[in-house]
């Protein structure tokens, strides 16, 4: 999950949270039925499912509306806070709670 976390950083916001929402035991199933695939196959496999959801318009409106009023801490946030942010993160764990995060639960 480490290299697909560094792909993502380099993302934009809205693809990130889009990404970052997903609950972990959805990653985890995502990442085990792709194991036996190298690397970057794994990687592709999990990018094809992250296109789909930026295709989906409920996910699409959630997001706009996320952006449109973000919270103090998302605003804070720039590429080294990004970088440096572990799975601990109370921020990073806050996305998994909001309405993309629920909604992708």
């Amino acid at each position: 999950m480490h290299i697909l976390y560094k792909a993502l950083v380099s993302l934009s916001f809205v693809s990130f949270l889009q990404v970052f929402s997903v609950d972990t035991t959805v990653t985890n199933i995502a990442f085990a039925a792709a194991k036996d695939l190298p690397a970057p196959e794994k990687i592709e496999s999990k990018l094809k499912e992250i296109r789909e959801w930026a295709k989906d318009a409920k996910i699409v409106a959630l997001v706009k509306k996320t952006n449109a009023e973000p919270s103090p801490e998302a605003k804070s946030m720039n590429q080294e806070k990004w970088k440096s942010a572990t799975v601990l993160d109370a921020f990073l764990k806050s996305l998994t709670k909001n309405d993309i995060g629920t909604f992708l639960k």
